[in-house]
């Protein structure tokens, strides 16, 4: 089973969003495997868990009281498995399932952009205004975060076809400023979107 766990600034539906953003990226990556038995803790890291058909059991440590979500591609508590603290099983206190995106179709691809260091606010609105209107109709998805020059927080970005949202998202902290975006659409040109996307660091 693959799974993430992060940890929440606050219990707002705003950090929620941000959890799910930060999840679906880490979602593209390759997991590192695990075996049971291991203690595991919230990260920005995906990991496979390996699952044989007894003691499969996983430790998941957390720092400090707060709220945490847990990310996975299967529903844990199916097959006789559940989550447990003390000894005892318990219900999350907030359990969303989402519909996963695959397409047999070709033409339809995903991919990601990563790069650090910060963005250039006007060059990455031109390039934005100039992606949608060249690309909407095969753009079906864009997500990530971007470094924006002279902001201290991530700035959240969502796009769907042509409808576009963006806001800032919480401070970076300790993490690089590491420019992410996730692509998900029909026949799109990465190499173009990608020398494009570098025109816009400082």
């Amino acid at each position: 089973m693959t799974f993430a766990c992060l940890a929440l600034v606050d219990t707002t539906e705003k950090s929620w969003q941000t959890a799910i953003l930060e999840a679906d990226t880490l979602f593209s990556t390759t997991a590192q495997h695990v075996h049971p038995g291991a203690a595991l803790k919230p990260e920005k890291k995906l990991r496979e868990l390996a699952l044989p058909e007894h003691d499969n059991a996983f430790v998941l440590e957390f720092p400090k009281a707060g709220p945490y979500a847990l990310f996975a591609h299967h529903d844990p508590t199916v097959h006789g498995g559940g989550l447990s603290r003390e000894g005892k099983s318990f219900t999350p206190s907030r359990i969303e399932r989402f519909k996963h995106a695959h397409t047999h179709d070709s033409h339809v691809k995903s991919f990601t952009i990563q790069v650090n260091g910060d963005l250039d606010l006007d060059k990455v609105n031109v390039w934005l205004e100039d992606l949608l209107a060249r690309d909407s109709d095969r753009l079906y998805r864009l997500k990530g975060f971007l470094a924006i020059k002279g902001v201290k927080q991530k700035y959240l970005l969502q796009s769907v076809h042509q409808l576009f949202s963006g806001d800032v998202a919480g401070a970076w902290g300790t993490e690089p400023r590491r420019n992410t975006l996730v692509f998900i659409g029909e026949d799109l040109d990465q190499t173009v979107l990608t020398r494009g996307f570098l025109k816009c660091l400082v």
